[in-house]
């Protein structure tokens, strides 16, 4: 599994390591081609240099699966291209400012996490109302980090945050009434009955991966008298079914 930040800490390290060793370029010292600090200052130079190539490749070839993402990738290009202007430069200025511009970057950069046993394409979100994109991308962002670090049954709590952030979105695009006003304890259920009320079908395999997933995440809060592990399997099916079910609600 891969994480662009852990790409972007490495990256850090080595602009902290030229700071702290002074290996900046010094205009008014002079060097031989034997000069030992030279040659580490080269090295140390082209190691930052492909380090921000990996980062700038990881965000193009993500730039091109979500289109949802397109102005916060060009910010992060933006600032991926200053940060390599500061590098040609190398001087303490420079890297001083190469310094800033990383952390930055960091600010500003999801968790794109590249999971070899699930594909890259099948962790992105699909096509959602602009009111709940924001919301569901932390959300997601989190989530994929969680299951990175083995914590599975807050995957599938934050699966059904996602649901209701949904389902609540769904409801009100049908009403125009916002459910979380009057009932703001309403479960998934009673949410999906009410969307039956008011003539709008969900199909019954998407019903019960609502549910399954409902249950999950009660299972994983609540206090019951045996304590619940969730399999690493049942927390990547989780969010295979969450993205299917955003999917689904929000088909044009």
């Amino acid at each position: 599994m891969k994480d662009i930040k852990k790409e972007i800490d490495s990256l850090e390290l080595s602009v902290e390591t030229i700071f702290k060793k002074k290996l900046f370029y010094d205009k008014q010292q002079r060097y031989s081609s034997l000069d030992y600090k030279r040659k580490e200052q080269e090295y140390y130079k082209k190691d930052v240099e492909n380090k921000a190539k990996a980062i700038q490749s990881v965000l193009l070839d993500f730039s091109t699966k979500d289109k949802f993402m397109l102005k916060e990738l060009q910010e992060l290009k933006e600032l991926i291209e200053k940060l390599n202007s500061f590098i040609k430069l190398f001087d303490e200025e420079s890297i001083k400012k190469a310094l800033g511009i990383i952390r930055e970057i960091r600010e500003k950069t999801p968790n794109f996490v590249i999971n070899k046993e699930i594909s890259q394409n099948e962790l992105i979100l699909p096509e959602l109302p602009r009111e709940i994109m924001p919301e569901v991308r932390a959300n997601f962002d989190e989530l994929i980090v969680c299951l990175e670090n083995k914590c599975y049954r807050s995957v599938l709590i934050l699966s059904g945050k996602i649901m209701e952030i949904a389902l609540h979105r769904k409801y009100f695009e049908v009403t125009g009434k916002d459910l979380l006003e009057k009932s703001p304890d309403i479960g998934l259920g009673n949410v999906l009955v009410k969307l039956r009320e008011n003539n709008t079908y969900l199909d019954p395999g998407l019903t019960q991966q609502i549910h399954l997933i409902n249950q999950l995440r009660v299972f994983s809060v609540h206090k019951k008298p045996e304590i619940f592990f969730p399999s690493k399997e049942q927390a990547k099916a989780t969010i295979l079914y969450t993205i299917d079910i955003l999917k689904k609600l929000f088909k044009k």
